[in-house]
C-alpha cells in the first residue's frame, strides 16, 4: 500500500475512484490552532479530487465552529464540493449546511462503528493492582490538584501519563502515584477498561470510557468564552448519550467522597442505534460512488 503526503496525494486520482475524508479535528480553524497548514487543510476537505471523482465526508471534527474569515473562505471552497457530507458534532451541523447548501449528517465518531467486542480483542494489558486512570491533555493544576484529593477520599493510586503533548510540562512533574511512560494504544485500551475511575478532559478518553463502561467524570479543557474552545464536542457526547452529569467541576470532583457508579444502559442502546445509522450512511455514499463515479 503505497502511503501518501501532501506533495503527493493528487497522485491518488489514478488509482482510486472515491475518496473519503475523516478523522479527528481536520476541520479545525488552522489559523487559529496552527496544527497544520492551509495547504494541509485542502487536502482534509479532497480539493486534490476532480469533480467526476465521488468525494465523502464522514465524521470529521470541527471542534469549533467560530472560524477565522480567512479559513473559512478557503474551507468552503472545499466543502461545497463534497457529494456526500457528514460531521461528528451536532453543533457544527447548522454552520456546514450553511456553507454547502446541503443536506449534513450527524456521525458518530469512527471508533463508535466498532463494537465493545472488537475493541476488547485489541486489548493487550490488564493491570495487577486497583488505579484511578488520570489523562489530563490540558495543564491545569486545580484539576490535577481536585483529582488528587478526590483519590485520597477513594484510597487509590493515580495512574498518570506524564508529559503526553511531547514536552515536558510543569503540571506534571510530580503528578501521579504511578506514571506511565510506555504504554501505546492497545495499552491505553486496557487501562480505561479495568480502571476503577477515568479523570479526563478528553473527549476520546470519555467515548472508550462508555465503550467498556467505566465510570468516569471529565473537566472542561477549555473556559467557556476561550479562543479555540473545544468544549463542544464533549458536551454533545454526554448530552447525546445521558451522560451529562459526567461532566464536573473542580470543586464537585474534589469533594466526592466516593466513586460514583454511572448507568450505561441507555447510552448502549442508544449507540447500537446510532451506529447503524452511520453505517447506513457510508454504505449508501459508496453505493452511489460505485454507481455513479467513473471507473
Amino acid at each position: 500500500m503505497r502511503v501518501y503526503d501532501s506533495d503527493s496525494i493528487s497522485d491518488a486520482v489514478n488509482d482510486y475512484t472515491g475518496f473519503i475524508c475523516g478523522g479527528d479535528q481536520i476541520w479545525n480553524d488552522c489559523l487559529q490552532f496552527k496544527w497544520f497548514s492551509i495547504e494541509d487543510s485542502k487536502v482534509f476537505t479532497l480539493r486534490f479530487v476532480p469533480d467526476h471523482r465521488k468525494k465523502v465526508a464522514y465524521a470529521p471534527s470541527m471542534a469549533t465552529v467560530e472560524l477565522t474569515p480567512d479559513f473559512n473562505e478557503e474551507f468552503q471552497k472545499g466543502v461545497e464540493r463534497l457529494d456526500a457530507v457528514s460531521v461528528r458534532e451536532k453543533t457544527a451541523l447548522p454552520v456546514l449546511q450553511e456553507i454547502t447548501g446541503k443536506p449534513v449528517t450527524v456521525a458518530v465518531d469512527p471508533v463508535l462503528l466498532l463494537q465493545e467486542s472488537d475493541w476488547l480483542g485489541e486489548i493487550r494489558y490488564v493491570p495487577r493492582r486497583k488505579y484511578l486512570l488520570c489523562y489530563l491533555l490540558g495543564n491545569s493544576m486545580l484539576q490535577r490538584k481536585a483529582a488528587e484529593r478526590f483519590a485520597r477520599s477513594v484510597q487509590l493510586p493515580i495512574l498518570t501519563f506524564p508529559h503526553i503533548c511531547n514536552v515536558v510540562r510543569k503540571c506534571d512533574l510530580f503528578f501521579g502515584d504511578i506514571r506511565d511512560y510506555t504504554s501505546g494504544p492497545r495499552e491505553f485500551l486496557g487501562l480505561i477498561k479495568n480502571a476503577e475511575f477515568v479523570i479526563t478532559d478528553s473527549f476520546h478518553a470519555c467515548i472508550f470510557s462508555m465503550i467498556f463502561q467505566t465510570s468516569f467524570a471529565v473537566f472542561e479543557r477549555h473556559k467557556a468564552g476561550e479562543k479555540g474552545n473545544m468544549n463542544s464536542r464533549i458536551y454533545d457526547f454526554l448530552e447525546e448519550y445521558h451522560l451529562e452529569d459526567q461532566l464536573v467541576t473542580v470543586e464537585a470532583l474534589a469533594g466526592m467522597q466516593e466513586i460514583p457508579q454511572v448507568d450505561f444502559t441507555y447510552a448502549h442502546t442508544h449507540w447500537k442505534q446510532r451506529r447503524a445509522e452511520s453505517l447506513q450512511y457510508l454504505e449508501n455514499a459508496l453505493k452511489e460512488n460505485e454507481n455513479g463515479a467513473e471507473p
